[in-house]
């Protein structure tokens, strides 16, 4: 029962970890725009991906197929900061 306890425990600290960052700003040029495609089953969700530098740190934006914004984050220092809308 107590291994039992102990592996319940363990698991869920592993799932409540931060996920780590990269310790360097990657070397890409920017400003990027990506295709996110995510296919479920017999659905399909289709995201634009958009990466540019601002000011200290990079802006990462999220945006549907018509270009209406779904989320947007700034990474400044290793740390995310919230810019507005919804978290991605």
């Amino acid at each position: 029962m107590i291994r039992v306890l102990f592996l319940a425990f363990l698991l869920l600290g592993g799932c409540a970890a931060q996920a780590p960052l990269p310790t360097t700003a990657p070397t890409m040029q920017l400003p990027m725009q990506l295709h996110i495609e995510r296919r479920q089953a017999d659905q399909r969700q289709d995201w634009m991906l958009v990466i540019q530098r601002e000011n200290a740190g990079l802006r990462w934006s999220m945006m549907d197929p018509l270009g209406i914004p779904q989320a947007r984050q700034l990474l400044i220092n290793g740390q995310w900061q919230a810019d507005g809308l919804l978290p991605p």
